[in-house]
């Protein structure tokens, strides 16, 4: 992406700043591998690529020194309520794995 486009989104959020944090917060986001870019990238796109493009596009901002990341909200609270899900059903195997080998010891 060209430099004119950097200092483009920059006006857009307030500041070159605010745009260094914004981005850096969403590239981890997007290296992590848990969220999805929200605007249509080429495949070999970087998440510093994806992330600026998610500012002009206005998918994110940065409102109030909290990231805003709008369209996501919802993706994550499904995420968290997978999670969830998942974490109980690790806890319940755990807690039987532990029941069994009580019994066995007796």
């Amino acid at each position: 992406m060209s430099l004119s486009i950097y200092h483009e989104a920059a006006e857009k959020v307030g500041g070159k700043f605010k745009l260094t944090v914004l981005l850096q917060k969403r590239v981890r986001e997007l290296v992590k591998g848990g969220m999805q870019p929200l605007v249509t990238v080429e495949p070999k796109a970087s998440p510093i690529d994806i992330a600026l493009r998610e500012v002009m596009e206005n998918k994110i901002s940065f409102d109030g020194g909290m990231i805003d990341f709008k369209q996501l909200r919802i993706g994550r609270a499904e995420e968290t309520k997978k999670e969830a899900k998942a974490e109980t059903k690790r806890e319940t195997k755990t807690a039987k794995k532990k029941e069994k080998s009580k019994k066995k010891k007796k």
